[in-house]
């Protein structure tokens, strides 16, 4: 459903940019460098289904500043290994970092 309501937002050519449960360690690496798309809210999405499904942010750190490191040397998110082949390729695609090269 999050995923419907993003393509119609997108699809009318407007940006969430602000998708998160109530937790701000939901950065992506374009916002680090203040680029504003709708990868942000992909991003998020992302973010929010790893939470779901494993009960904990995808990466583990403790505070922004920690989290933008680990961005910047491009560390994957922590998911699950025998989670579907669809549901690690769609967060996979998710967490890609230049969305645009797909």
């Amino acid at each position: 459903m999050i995923l419907e309501v993003l393509l119609d937002i997108h699809g009318k050519r407007f940006i969430h940019s602000d998708l998160k449960p109530g937790i701000r360690y939901y950065m992506s690496l374009g916002s680090i460098f203040e680029e504003v798309s709708g990868a942000l809210d992909i991003w998020s999405l992302g973010c929010i289904e790893v939470q779901m499904i494993m009960g904990k942010l995808p990466w583990d750190t403790r505070d922004q500043d920690e989290l933008r490191d680990k961005l910047l040397r491009g560390e994957s998110p922590s998911i699950l290994e025998d989670m579907s082949k669809l549901g690690n390729g769609f967060l996979k695609e998710c967490f890609a970092i230049d969305p645009n090269k797909r």
